[in-house]
């Protein structure tokens, strides 16, 4: 069994359940792998299982046994080990950089349950990130638009060579930013 990031307030937990069973368990914890699980789901059929209804930010356990009836009585396996996953906002799809004059323009596809989005930007020469803040000059770029809410950013150009670009968005509760996953790269020759 596995766990995977879907969205701000849902993840997504994957299961296989082997021939000759009849069906799964899946059991969930708040307070830890060793806390108090409660059973979220029965399937009989198919390999996965979405939790809904999650606070982001938060880390939720899963764990599962399988059971198969025997003269109408369920027998169950012993439980899984316990995987975790933290609820946050899904990954960036669709990055897309186009240079216009002199200015870069990035556009995005937008992620559900997003209070704002980060740009990170890196010559490909070097070796890590920077994030771009708006008025502040980054790898001679200029970010200017000041509030990331919509799934477009123009920056102003003064440098050349070849920029990478990744895009992430976060999702703030009780002010607290959560981010969530980067995007594909995307590489932009000047």
């Amino acid at each position: 069994m596995t766990t995977t990031n879907y969205s701000y307030n849902k993840i997504k937990v994957k299961f296989t359940i082997p021939e000759g069973y009849d069906g799964i368990k899946i059991y969930r914890s708040t307070t830890g792998k060793d806390g108090s699980f409660k059973l979220k789901t029965t399937k009989t059929s198919g390999t996965s299982y979405i939790n809904t209804g999650l606070t982001t930010g938060n880390t939720y356990y899963y764990k599962a046994r399988l059971y198969k009836v025997v003269e109408g009585k369920k027998v169950y396996t012993p439980y899984s080990d316990v995987v975790k996953e933290k609820a946050r906002p899904a990954k960036v799809s669709g990055l897309t950089a186009k240079k216009s004059s002199s200015t870069v323009k990035l556009t995005w596809n937008s992620v559900k349950g997003a209070t704002g989005y980060d740009i990170y930007v890196k010559k490909s020469s070097d070796s890590s990130f920077k994030l771009l803040k708006a008025g502040k000059s980054v790898k001679g770029l200029v970010l200017r638009a000041s509030n990331l809410t919509d799934t477009k950013a123009v920056c102003d150009l003064s440098g050349q060579g070849k920029y990478v670009f990744k895009v992430r968005a976060y999702r703030v509760v009780n002010g607290v930013k959560i981010p969530g996953f980067c995007s594909k790269t995307v590489t932009l020759k000047i």
